[in-house]
């Protein structure tokens, strides 16, 4: 659910996202469109949910696996660079946090130490203190022995600009709201982790640089969802018409062929009056073409 100042929005839309760490290939597909790209798109980045608003690195898009990000708000980053300092307890949503504060208080996380290290709040501040994010991570659930998730989370985003007048910068700009309606662990099989395509979906390949639609029915990795676009092009280029020959191009040709027929004449006879001069001027014929 997606709550801005002018309106309240409820769609539904089939986004996926896959990302291959090993090739640097990606695609992405919202619904009848689908991208392949050499770089990792934000369908599998930062669109990641619930993983965005619990702060993991990975929805970064340029996360690297056993690489740490130059950054402020991913995590563990963001801790790492220091700066933070503990401020004491609270409680979010009844479930007991540990609070942290960067040291200009521009930064306060909770984090629910005794439910695998939850971040339950965070509130993130401009240089003046005032609030510009708040995300709110409830309802945890157990999904296995000592790991826990979050069936709900909260983001509120305010104004950046205080030069808005209409704006009440008191009140969030926008709210995002994710209700996760069920987490499972293991029981993944490997295609599950590729996108599907459907038939007649429209497929931007950035890498042969082309757009066709896809007549099969899905796809089981990303590779053959390359090779099938190579397909598709090549079957696209045969059905296409051919181009007209226009009359201009008929006579520049007949033009052409009876120029070289005058040049080959002129040369033969005077390689065969030069008599002794052959050579030299065989040379001279043979440049001339």
């Amino acid at each position: 659910m997606f709550e801005g100042r002018q309106a309240r929005v409820r769609e539904t839309n089939q986004r996926e996202g896959e990302y291959n760490f090993v090739t640097g290939l990606s695609a992405g597909r919202d619904n009848q469109f689908v991208t392949i790209t050499p770089y990792r798109q934000s369908w599998s980045a930062g669109h990641l949910f619930p993983l965005h608003l619990l702060f993991m690195e990975e929805s970064d898009q340029r996360y690297v696996l056993g690489e740490g990000l130059e950054t402020d708000y991913w995590l563990p980053s963001a801790l790492n660079q220091g700066g933070y300092s503990w401020r004491g307890k609270t409680r979010v949503d009844g479930v007991p946090c540990e609070v942290f504060s960067r040291e200009d208080d521009q930064d306060t996380i909770s984090v629910a130490a005794e439910h695998s290290y939850i971040v339950c709040q965070r509130e993130l501040r401009d240089k003046t203190k005032r609030l510009i994010e708040s995300v709110r991570n409830t309802r945890l659930k157990e999904i296995r022995p000592k790991v826990w998730f979050p069936m709900v989370q909260v983001q509120e985003r305010y104004s950046k600009d205080p030069m808005v007048p209409k704006w009440d910068l008191s009140k969030p700009t926008c709210v995002l709201k994710v209700v996760v309606s069920g987490v499972s662990v293991g029981g993944i099989e490997d295609k599950d982790l590729h996108i599907a395509v459907p038939k007649g979906a429209i497929v931007d390949d950035q890498i042969l640089n082309a757009r066709y639609q896809r007549t099969g029915a899905g796809l089981s990795t990303l590779e053959t969802g390359i090779k099938g676009g190579k397909h598709a092009v090549i079957e696209s280029a045969a059905r296409a018409p051919a181009q007209a020959v226009r009359p201009t191009t008929v006579v520049l040709g007949v033009l052409l062929g009876l120029l070289s027929s005058v040049t080959v004449a002129v040369g033969y006879r005077r390689v065969k009056a030069g008599g002794n001069g052959v050579g030299r001027r065989g040379v001279s014929l043979k440049h001339g073409r």
